[in-house]
């Protein structure tokens, strides 16, 4: 099994840069969907202790709660590719042949990629809007909701740059290139 690490006579150098550049992408919406977690965690834990102590929530945690609740979905889309835990047609592309199988499994993602950047421009447009308009989310505080809005085309283009190393993972299979991609990080895991 090839390894990216290898140098340039396992791998085209344009493809070792992508390769790069996503899993660093990856790894920051990795940290921040982790962070994000950890913030949500300890914001339930002081507004649960606020409660018991004085009968009253904590201002400001709900929508907090909603903001970072985005940040940790979005931010881990792009692992979950990585991973192969996103949806997958698996159950009908494994009982087809294994050219005809890999196929469409190239289509779909061709597809994926173009929807998933359709989703990031349309997403940007929202963004910016928001932080025009200076939207805020609706409840007791007045919390900007554009750093979400914001932060949402970042990880859907990090998602399409994984789905894009996926798909080059596939053609280059098919072709009979490289049986295997290995990702150029210690999270592990190949495509």
């Amino acid at each position: 099994m090839p390894d990216i690490r290898e140098g340039p006579s396992s791998q085209p150098l344009a493809l070792s840069v992508f390769m790069r550049v996503e899993g660093v992408a990856r790894g920051i919406m990795v940290a921040v969907a982790g962070a994000s977690v950890v913030v949500l965690m300890l914001m339930t834990v002081a507004d649960v202790g606020a409660r018991t102590i004085s009968g009253r929530s904590l201002s400001g945690v709900y929508e907090f709660t909603s903001i970072f609740l985005v940040v940790a979905a979005v931010g881990g889309m792009s692992l979950a590719e990585r991973d192969e835990v996103h949806v997958r047609l698996s159950l009908v592309t494994d009982r087809l042949p294994r050219a005809v199988g890999a196929v469409c499994s190239i289509i779909g993602l061709a597809l994926a990629v173009a929807v998933v950047l359709v989703l990031t421009y349309l997403n940007v447009g929202l963004a910016v809007d928001s932080f025009e308009r200076n939207e805020v989310a609706l409840g007791l505080a007045r919390i900007p909701t554009w750093p979400a809005k914001a932060f949402i085309p970042i990880g859907l283009f990090v998602l399409a740059l994984s789905l894009a190393l996926t798909l080059i993972g596939e053609v280059r299979r098919l072709w009979g290139t490289a049986p295997t991609l290995e990702r150029p990080d210690n999270l592990g895991g190949a495509i």
